[in-house]
This record gives structure tokens, sequence and C-alpha cells, in this order.
């Protein structure tokens, strides 16, 4: 009885292994990228909500260090009255995720007289 057995090269084997290697990189490479740009659009929301958290900040004059829990970040303000000026205030918004990273800042210093 001469039955023969067919099967896979060590050539073939290796040829497929390349390219499912090549598959994977590319996959993780787009993964990489679609995280990082998660991260970026996270900072742009933080950022926009750090905005209107001064305009409100100098619109109701809220001169008060406070938390505020916006979804999901913290925005943190932090006032000062610099000794050197008088009637002046120094405000900085800051946004932070819950791991209390900051993910945007902003910082501005005004007249008190002068806030909207």
């Amino acid at each position: 009885m001469n039955t023969k057995v067919s099967g896979s090269t060590l050539m073939e084997i290796l040829v497929a292994m390349i390219l499912l290697l090549i598959v994977f990189s590319v996959a993780m490479m787009i993964f990489t990228n679609i995280a990082r740009s998660s991260v970026n659009s996270q900072q742009i929301l933080a950022r926009a909500v750090a905005e209107l958290e001064l305009q409100r900040t100098k619109r109701e004059k809220l001169f008060t260090p406070d938390q505020i829990p916006v979804d999901s970040l913290i925005i943190i303000r932090d006032v000062q009255f610099p000794a050197e000026q008088p009637g002046m205030v120094a405000i900085s918004i800051r946004a932070a995720d819950k791991q209390n990273k900051t993910l945007a800042e902003i910082k501005e210093q005004l007249r008190i007289d002068e806030t909207e």
C-alpha cells in the first residue's frame, strides 16, 4: 500500500506566519492611532469646558476656589489675589480626568472691576 499524506512544507508555513505578523502589525498601528486620537478629542473637550467655566467665573464673579464635576472631568478653579497688584485677580481653571491627570489649563489675570 502506497498511501501519501499531503501536508504543508516548512516554507509555506513560514510565509503564512510572516503574512500573519504583517497583518497584526498593521492592526496594532491602527489601534494605537485610534487610541491616541481619542485622548486628543478628550483634551479638546476639556479645553472647551475650561473655557466655558472661565467665562462663567468672570460673568458671575465667582472668585472662590472650587471643584466642579462635569461629565467625566473635574474642573478645578483656583483664584488668587496678588498682594503686589491690588485690584487684580489671577484665575486658573484646570480640567482633569478622574485620575487627576491635567487635560487642559487656562490662566488669566484681570482687574476685578473689569469683569463682565
